[in-house]
């Protein structure tokens, strides 16, 4: 049952994804009248990749979660609460997380991969900067 919810739960976090992408400069903008939202096709992942992210998820937040999205598609910054949360989640389930984002072949159409992955990052070094100052 954990894995359905989990897996909902991402779901519902790519559905703010795909509003985002819907959003960015890079896709094209449809029209209200063009019919249904596509369906996103989640690619397959091993069991390993699955345990792994369905364990580290559960140190953020759902909110936070969809604020890491929308930082790294828009390279906005992170909440200071959400920063907390992303460490926590640890720099491994970060980069699994947005890569699965990413293998989603309906959002990796509308993005660019090298930019997404490099705002990623730069949320990933801005929050270690204000949770842990040297």
């Amino acid at each position: 049952m954990w894995k359905t919810d989990c897996f909902t739960f991402i779901l519902i976090c790519l559905m703010g994804v795909s509003c985002v992408v819907a959003a960015s400069p890079e896709s094209e903008a449809s029209s209200p009248g063009e019919g249904p939202s596509p369906v996103l096709h989640f690619p397959a992942i091993s069991p390993q990749e699955e345990t792994f992210l369905e364990k580290c998820i559960l140190n953020a937040t759902r909110a936070c979660l969809e604020q890491l999205l929308v930082a790294a598609f828009r390279n906005q910054a992170l909440p200071e609460k959400c920063c907390g949360e992303l460490l926590n989640m640890g720099e491994d389930c970060d980069k699994h997380f947005i890569t699965y984002v990413l293998s989603i072949p309906e959002i990796m159409s509308h993005v660019d991969e090298e930019k997404v992955r490099a705002h990623a990052h730069d949320v990933w070094s801005r929050c270690q900067m204000i949770i842990l100052p040297q």
